[in-house]
């Protein structure tokens, strides 16, 4: 089995939002958002499910209970099936959680590369678009505000990942419609997430009948992780609360979650996945020329995804490329001045636009595999591959699709994800600002 190997250079920028689409009108905002409650094949581990991850073992496709397909389902415990009229009953009368986010500026490094992160001041989420702000920014605990008719009424307020069933933040006994008059029962943890599949965590406000016991919710959440190793099942959690809680929450946000470089290094250095492959993919280079040469690729379409950003994901990536260039002293003589380069190492980083001298990258590089999802080690290993380095200048700048690329290096046959046990078609020729 073949598979195609890319390496492109260019740089990503992060986009800041401060205020999401929906608002503009609201009306339509909370009808929609009703709408994409029950809606078995909005999200990842809907009716599309199988198709999606093809049996991966990835955890982005590592689904709790696959017979839930809808948010509604998995927010009531109920089937999207036999309880449909069900459902669309409970949700009817669901109104929008305000849901706001601040965060000062600051910088990540990630991939290899120090990415900037602008303030955040005020940013809030909305329930149909993907975040269009880094997860590092999601790191303070949110705001969370609803429409209150009666002051009198207690809430408990639930952070939930709706897809993994992970807890992010659970109040009880919330009042004047504000998150930290509660108590809190789970502290709030940013939520994150490092693949292209867009995963939802909901904001969930539900209304009290009685004020609840802190040490009896604590008990509850923690007998019902234990059960689901680590896992937070909602619809238990309601059961148990069933005369505390009402039968349906009175507001609900949805946050939306796509790969970001924050997200990316923070399970790269879990040793869980490391996607930095996925963010390169972004880059319009490898966009155009796959536009302009037909080639082939397998893009992410999610019907969530973030108008911010225009590339999609690459979704047949298995591997990471690192190319590493050695240089020794070198010195040139080029109309009538001496020039000299000091020896030193080069790491390529697709996402930095600054120039690189010719000279550096003149000699055959080290390049090394690796693959995205640490569990595949092994499997990666059996697969044979063909890499090629290609100058795309040509074809993107004429913008073309007869335009010409020049191929700075060709090798065919990879076995083990050793380079130099391939054969080399074509052998290595430096990159330089000469188009032949």
């Amino acid at each position: 089995m073949f598979e195609l190997l890319f390496l492109t250079l260019y740089s990503l920028l992060l986009v800041h939002s401060s205020k999401g689409l929906c608002y503009e009108d609201q009306v339509t905002c909370v009808r929609t958002m009703r709408q994409v409650l029950v809606n078995t094949s909005y999200y990842w581990f809907g009716t599309s499910h199988n198709e999606t991850c093809q049996g991966s073992s990835s955890m982005s496709c590592d689904n709790p209970e696959p017979i839930r397909l809808s948010l509604a389902s998995r927010l009531f415990g109920l089937s999207d099936v036999h309880n449909k009229t069900e459902l669309t009953a409970l949700t009817r009368q669901v109104k929008l959680a305000f849901v706001t986010f601040n965060s000062p500026a600051g910088s990540i490094f990630a991939c290899g590369h120090n990415f900037k992160i602008p303030e955040v001041a005020n940013y809030i989420v909305d329930p149909l678009r993907t975040m269009a702000i880094s997860s590092w920014s999601l790191q303070k605990v949110p705001q969370v505000a609803w429409d209150s008719p009666n002051n009198q009424t207690l809430y408990t307020v639930v952070i939930w990942d709706a897809g993994h069933y992970h807890l992010h933040g659970l109040y009880i006994n919330c009042y004047q419609s504000s998150l930290i008059s509660g108590t809190t029962i789970f502290n709030y943890s940013a939520p994150s997430n490092p693949y292209y599949i867009s995963n939802p965590v909901v904001v969930l406000v539900i209304p009290q009948t009685v004020r609840l016991n802190q040490s009896s919710v604590a008990q509850a959440v923690e007998a019902i992780t234990g059960r689901h190793q680590g896992r937070f099942v909602l619809s238990e959690f309601r059961d148990q609360f069933s005369q505390e809680l009402s039968q349906r929450p009175s507001h609900i946000n949805i946050i939306t979650l796509e790969a970001d470089p924050f997200s990316v290094q923070y399970y790269k250095d879990k040793f869980v996945v490391d996607n930095c492959a996925l963010l390169i993919s972004r880059l319009t280079p490898l966009h155009q020329v796959a536009k302009l040469s037909n080639l082939s690729m397998s893009w992410g379409d999610n019907s969530t995804e973030s108008t911010d950003f225009n590339n999609t994901y690459l979704t047949s990536l298995a591997l990471n490329l690192a190319v590493t260039y050695n240089t020794g002293d070198f010195r040139v003589e080029y109309c009538c001045t001496n020039y000299s380069i000091t020896s030193g190492m080069f790491t390529a980083n697709p996402f930095d636009e600054s120039p690189v001298r010719s000279a550096v990258v003149r000699l055959r590089p080290r390049v090394t595999l690796s693959p995205m999802n640490m569990k595949d080690a092994n499997r990666y290993r059996s697969r044979v591959y063909t890499l090629f380095m290609v100058d795309v200048a040509p074809a993107v700048e004429a913008g073309q699709s007869n335009a010409r690329y020049f191929t700075h290096w060709l090798v065919t046959n990879i076995r083990n994800g050793d380079v130099s046990s391939g054969d080399e078609l074509s052998e290595y020729f430096g990159p330089n600002p000469i188009i032949p």
